[in-house]
């Protein structure tokens, strides 16, 4: 993709040298029991939204427990002890925005 975005003659959005390269975690085989995190960024409705999602996937999959994170702004990449609680306790990570 960015080959062709240079190609074309468009600026990259991002500095290449900043951004950390990341892969993929491994699809997960079911949802049952297993422990949810949401990742709330406080933007109005974000909160109602999440919530929302965390009763239907409970009633649907029967989650071991859920973890919820607000991050301090919306505009601003969540903390890296937010992001590190979120990862030691739970199998996926769900979050939204509002509005």
């Amino acid at each position: 993709m960015w080959d062709q975005f240079r190609h074309l003659g468009l600026m990259i959005p991002i500095d290449e040298e900043l951004t950390p390269q990341r892969r993929a975690a491994p699809p997960l085989q079911t949802l049952h029991g297993t422990v949810a995190g949401f990742l709330d960024n406080r933007k109005n409705n974000a909160d109602r939204l999440l919530e929302r999602i965390r009763e239907v996937m409970q009633t649907q999959w029967a989650l071991a427990d859920s973890i919820w994170r607000p991050k301090f702004i919306y505009s601003r990449v969540a903390a890296p002890d937010i992001l590190d609680a979120l990862a030691e306790r739970c199998q996926f990570v769900i979050t939204a925005i509002g509005d």
